[in-house]
């Protein structure tokens, strides 16, 4: 039989009290932000700008995964992004989540890459001894790699996730990963 852990037995209860804190000290940073301050992202050069999908891979937690992203605007400001991974927080299991990301500002823009900061909000679901559901947040950052045939796009997130049933339980996931963009865009 499988040894079982209790919820956030390898992390500091302090994180799993944070992480709500932190996710609405962020919000309120950008709702103080001034509009203006908040830049479009710079639309990567390309014959159609409709849909650019990337796919890659990540490390953390959830341990290891898989990552699907699709640009959806015109201005490529907002994205769908899911991902299935191990993860290892509680019990371990295999976890899908799903998540709109908003590219809210470019960061540093130079010959060598693009980088930008974005928000996500989506959900999350575990299976581990029973399946749970929650809700997920993100913070991230985001950095397209220079103008060259083949495009990369590394990231780093920071994700609160509430999981509300069966019962409540908080985690923080933390991933960096590489995501490459495929040749053509969808429509």
């Amino acid at each position: 039989m499988p040894l079982r852990r209790a919820p956030l037995a390898h992390a500091p209860r302090a994180i799993a009290f944070a992480a709500p804190a932190l996710l609405g000290a962020v919000l309120a940073l950008l709702h103080a932000t001034p509009a203006h301050a908040l830049a479009p992202v710079e639309v990567p050069p390309g014959p159609a700008r409709e849909r650019v999908l990337s796919v890659g891979g990540w490390a953390g937690e959830p341990a290891l995964g898989l990552s699907v992203k699709m640009l959806t605007s015109h201005e490529l400001l907002d994205a769908w992004e899911a991902g299935f991974g191990w993860s290892q927080a509680a019990d371990d299991g295999w976890q899908f989540h799903g998540q709109r990301q908003w590219h809210l500002k470019t960061l540093r823009k130079t010959p060598q890459g693009v980088l930008t900061f974005y928000l996500g909000a989506g959900g999350r679901v575990k299976h581990a001894d029973g399946t749970r559901f929650g809700v997920r947040g993100s913070a991230g950052f985001n950095y397209v790699f220079p103008n060259v045939e083949r495009r990369w796009e590394a990231f780093f997130e920071v994700a609160p996730v509430v999981d509300i049933t069966p019962d409540v339980h908080t985690f923080v996931n933390a991933e960096i990963g590489l995501r490459y963009f495929l040749p053509f865009p969808t429509r």
